[in-house]
């Protein structure tokens, strides 16, 4: 009886497709992970990064690198990169803050229908809009329910 092949069937796969010794039943095993501890984050921030500039490649710190990034990403209508770009531009005395030009965050937007000195002085003499009389400084009725 010992002549006769190995049975294959359930549970029991031919040998040529058997698991070899030492080989894993998941060829795709988990990749090992890093432990924090062996991180060192001071070499990672202080590594050039390397950027395309143009046609050229240059190397830039990684802070230059990200406040590059942040500022193109501003350009094209990121106001949160914007904000932020113009905090560190300020923090490091590129840009100051214009006097009394602080507002309490309300955007005014004039109709068409006024001269915007008209407007603003109206504004300055009485406050926001509405204002007494038939030019009450808001959009006119006919207006009002379009976007």
């Amino acid at each position: 009886m010992s002549d006769d092949p190995p049975a294959v069937g359930y549970k029991r796969p031919p040998k040529h497709s058997q698991w070899k010794p030492g080989q894993s039943g998941n060829q795709g095993r988990r990749k090992v992970t890093v432990k924090a501890g062996t991180i060192d984050p001071s070499a990672i921030l202080d590594a050039p990064i390397s950027m395309r500039v143009g046609d050229k490649v240059v190397e830039l710190d990684p802070y230059e690198a990200n406040f590059t990034a942040l500022t193109r990403k501003a350009m094209t209508g990121c106001l949160k990169s914007a904000k932020t770009v113009l905090q560190a531009c300020a923090q490091a005395g590129i840009i100051n803050e214009p006097e009394g030009q602080r507002g309490d965050g309300v955007v005014l937007t004039i109709p068409k229908e006024w001269d915007n000195v008209e407007w603003m002085d109206m504004y300055k003499r009485f406050g926001p809009p509405p204002w007494q009389g038939e030019r009450d400084g808001l959009v006119p009725a006919d207006r009002r329910d379009r976007p």
